[in-house]
């Protein structure tokens, strides 16, 4: 038959009794600390998770309002060099509207001291003519006197 030992029995018990021991001062706790570790680690990564979206979120807000931004600037500048345009434009028309008076009134100008010319040598034909005449008189006859002058006149209203 099987004989057994009592020392093997009584190490047996020991083994047991020291697990159990060990199982209940040592494994739990020590299994406690390690659930309460990863518990603890799976947090931060949530938090890191939570954390990287909350940074893609304001990054995407960042580039969207660069963006607005960006096309802001790009109407304001558009904007800007079509009201310069507009400005030179008008700038442009007036200054040719200008141009053009000006000129118009150089043209009345010198139509009328042309016209006040010919009127001044107009008035001194006639003086010249009325002293001829008068010589003409003096020296000849008052009937080829008339005759010349009244010519003269004649001659004088038709180049008018």
């Amino acid at each position: 038959m099987i004989s057994i030992n009592m020392n093997l029995v009584y190490n047996l018990i020991n083994v047991i009794v020291l697990f159990l021991v060990l199982k209940h001062f040592l494994f739990q706790p020590v299994l406690g600390i390690m659930q309460k570790r990863e518990q603890m680690i799976q947090g931060q990564l949530d938090h890191a998770a939570e954390t990287q979206k909350q940074a893609d979120a304001l990054k995407k807000q960042y580039e969207s309002s660069l963006q607005t931004a960006r096309e802001d600037s790009q109407k304001i500048i558009d904007t800007a060099r079509i009201n310069a345009k507009a400005e030179y434009d008008r700038i442009v028309k007036e200054a040719d509207e200008k141009a053009n008076r000006i000129v118009a009134q150089a043209h009345k100008t010198t139509e009328a001291d042309k016209e006040k010319a010919m009127k001044d040598m107009e008035t001194q034909i006639a003086n010249l003519a009325l002293v001829a005449a008068a010589k003409i008189m003096s020296e000849n006859q008052e009937e080829t006197s008339a005759r010349a002058y009244n010519q003269f006149i004649k001659n004088t209203g038709e180049s008018t």
